[in-house]
């Protein structure tokens, strides 16, 4: 047997077990989903099988979907189910849910709620979706209701962004990352001339934090017989509720990897703009309900990308130098692109 099958075998058996044991505790998000379905209580109610678990998100959200057996017939249950280090992150992790959730209600976005927690263990109502990267709706379109769900939670509210922020993330990374005086020396005076241009703006907002691609989830649903889809947020680990964050950071965030795949292959950013041009368009619909558009807050939003995906990629050059096997030919060409983009990102923007 393949050690992947017996990792899924394990994975099953810990969730039939958490589910075994949290039946009695949802009681009542149980006799919710009855009086929909069969339109009463049930007497008794078991859990059946395990259908399908689905790992997304960076930090091990799991998508699950059980069938529970009653008099009245089966009951399927969508939930999603995490596991955290300790009982005081799974409290803290609640609380940012429940934010977020708050956020989100006027929004049209979603954030799934947590419906029951047991020591460090939360348990959230199911989404029926696919991340990002996984769904196989149109990549456009997935970029336009990306970007107008970051949008949303940014808000339209203007604020000054603390330049300190990225000062601090700037003068970690240099001091740590390794490279020729010389070279790193350049490497700040670009840095410093392109953060210049940035922090001129108002454009200051709450950071999501963390959000990337494995972080935005779309379900399609039924309403009233047409097909609705619905954009998810999820994983607010690092949600904030300082508004002192530049909005394009979150942007940055979300394209790394991308902007990082496209300069190992064209050398350039040329065939990535498009894609942040359709972000942008998604991001924009929402600002021009008060007249705001990203080059109106910013002049030439761009620079301020720039800026943000080359921090990033220097953040993720610098992940890789301590954490990646650096005797690793892949690692090492990694890093070393990382660094090269980081370059170009401040020299030539998104050229």
């Amino acid at each position: 047997m393949e050690i992947n099958s017996v990792d899924r075998i394990r994975r099953k058996q810990h969730m039939t077990e958490i589910l075994a044991q949290i039946v009695e505790n949802l009681k009542d998000y149980f006799d919710e989903l009855q009086l929909k379905k069969f339109g009463e209580r049930s007497r008794y109610i078991e859990l059946d099988r395990i259908s399908a678990i689905q790992k997304v998100g960076s930090k091990g959200l799991q998508l699950v979907t059980a069938i529970f057996g009653t008099e009245l017939g089966d009951l399927k249950l969508s939930i999603a189910i995490k596991s955290f280090e300790s009982p005081e992150e799974a409290l803290r992790n609640k609380i940012l849910t429940n934010r977020l959730s708050a956020k989100l209600r006027t929004t049209g976005m979603l954030t799934p709620r947590v419906i029951f927690e047991h020591g460090k263990i939360l348990i959230y109502e199911g989404i029926q979706g696919e991340t990002f990267l996984d769904s196989e709706l149109d990549h456009d379109y997935k970029l336009l209701l990306t970007g107008e769900a970051l949008s949303q939670y940014h808000t339209t509210e203007l604020r000054p962004i603390e330049p300190q922020r990225y000062i601090f993330i700037a003068k970690k990374v240099f001091n740590e990352l390794i490279m020729t005086p010389e070279r790193k020396k350049k490497f700040i005076d670009r840095a410093s001339e392109t953060l210049a241009r940035v922090i001129t703006h108002s454009s200051g907002t709450a950071g999501f934090g963390d959000f990337h691609p494995g972080n935005v989830l779309f379900s399609v649903e039924d309403d009233h017989g047409k097909e609705k889809i619905q954009t998810w947020l999820i994983d607010p680990e690092y949600a904030e509720e300082e508004k002192s964050a530049d909005r394009m950071e979150d942007i940055g965030t979300f394209f790394l990897h991308s902007a990082i795949d496209h300069f190992d292959k064209d050398g350039n950013l040329q065939n990535f703009k498009p894609s942040v041009r359709t972000f942008v368009e998604g991001y924009e619909k929402h600002l021009s309900r008060s007249f705001l558009s990203l080059d109106a807050i910013y002049g030439d939003y761009e620079i301020a990308l720039a800026f943000h995906l080359g921090l990033n990629v220097l953040l993720e050059g610098l992940f890789l130098q301590k954490r990646a096997d650096m005797n690793s030919e892949r690692a090492f060409d990694r890093m070393t692109t990382c660094v090269t983009l980081a370059n170009y990102c401040w020299k030539h923007g998104l050229e």
